[in-house]
């Protein structure tokens, strides 16, 4: 997280399987922060009202975000029907989610598909959870993610 900011991010968007409290600790450490459940948050009564005490805004499964005049569909990843909802219709610029951990960037007509993959501590990547190479920007189509 320190990474990131040092980067530049001024928002943190979390996809999902937020699993505890001291996630909802580091979204919330001096920056806003959205996040959606995931199949993991089994406890999101509890969850919701810590994160609303440290002013992260849960959205529940699916965020409706805009940002400089993009919009942005935020979802874990393991519900089809939000899935479709997100890309039926291209109706978004960008659709944010996670659920399989595997970091994909790809285009589905002008709809682009970021999964950042799983956020690990260094040291413990693997094939099956890369760190998503995120860049300093603003949202934008060229590539980098979401900054």
């Amino acid at each position: 997280m320190a990474a990131l900011r040092e980067a530049g991010a001024t928002l943190f968007i979390h996809c999902g399987d937020i699993g505890g409290e001291e996630i909802l600790e580091l979204l919330a450490d001096n920056h806003p922060a959205v996040c959606v459940w995931g199949n993991t948050d089994v406890d999101r009564v509890e969850l919701s009202r810590y994160a609303a005490k440290l002013g992260i805004d849960c959205r529940g499964e699916f965020a409706d975000l805009e940002f400089d005049g993009k919009k942005i569909a935020v979802t874990h990843g393991d519900d089809v029907r939000l899935m479709q909802r997100a890309t039926g219709g291209q109706q978004y610029d960008y659709l944010l989610h996670g659920h399989t951990h595997v970091a994909r960037d790809w285009r589905l007509g002008r709809l682009r598909i970021i999964n950042p993959g799983a956020a690990l501590p260094r040291g413990e990547e693997n094939r099956r959870h890369p760190r998503y190479p995120y860049r300093r920007g603003e949202v934008s189509d060229s590539g980098g993610g979401i900054g």
